[in-house]
């Protein structure tokens, strides 16, 4: 007897396929081809992380310039002091008797009154 029995002929291959192995049926998806659906997901993700790392940025960079603002402002803030310590200061001395009657003197030519030029008040105290 030979080595292939009769039921091992080989029968042709039914109409519409290849020859050799009938091969299992192909899911529609092609090889190599990308998911939508996955793809949707991953961009979805990244646009978050996106936002959220440039939010981050933000606050940083506003926290920055915040602290830049506070600096100048404690900056103005002391020299404003300073300022109003050095016209306390000029008004206390200009306030002074002393000066005063040396400007009216020197400045506005004024005089001390002769005695008989000066009139009591009554009920003013001197």
């Amino acid at each position: 007897m030979s080595a292939h029995s009769a039921h091992d002929a080989v029968l042709p291959a039914p109409r519409g396929s290849h020859r050799g192995a009938s091969r299992p049926k192909r899911s529609r998806k092609l090889r190599g081809a990308v998911e939508t659906r996955g793809v949707l997901a991953d961009l979805l993700v990244f646009a978050v992380l996106c936002v959220v790392a440039s939010i981050f940025a933000w606050t940083r960079i506003e926290g920055t310039m915040a602290g830049y603002d506070l600096s100048r402002v404690q900056a103005e803030h002391s020299d404003l002091l300073r300022e109003q310590n050095a016209l306390r200061i000029e008004l206390a001395t200009r306030k002074g008797a002393k000066r005063i009657e040396a400007n009216a003197r020197g400045k506005l030519g004024m005089v001390e009154p002769a005695p008989d030029r000066i009139v009591p008040i009554p009920g003013a105290a001197r």
